[in-house]
């Protein structure tokens, strides 16, 4: 997993570069289906006319959860 702050110390020949070091913000990538999961009680059994709870938890290609699909421009569709 990525921490969301990273702190970036550059050089260049041994001496630190004007401004060094450098803040940055990293954020999870698009959804990635294959890292992605589905669980909760709505795969084990279904009933008929009766609720049942699923869960998605998104991720990225590298595993990072995506708190929200609609923030990285990400259509989302699911289909049951």
């Amino acid at each position: 997993m990525i921490p969301p702050t990273l702190i970036v110390d550059h050089s260049s020949t041994g001496k630190p570069i004007s401004g060094s070091p450098f803040m940055c913000h990293v954020g999870a990538g698009d959804v990635d289906a294959s890292n992605s999961r589905l669980f909760g009680p709505g795969l084990a059994a279904v009933q008929l006319g009766r609720d049942s709870q699923l869960f998605c938890e998104l991720a990225d290609a590298f595993g990072n959860k995506v708190e929200s699909a609609a923030a990285n421009g990400t259509d989302l569709k699911v289909r049951c």
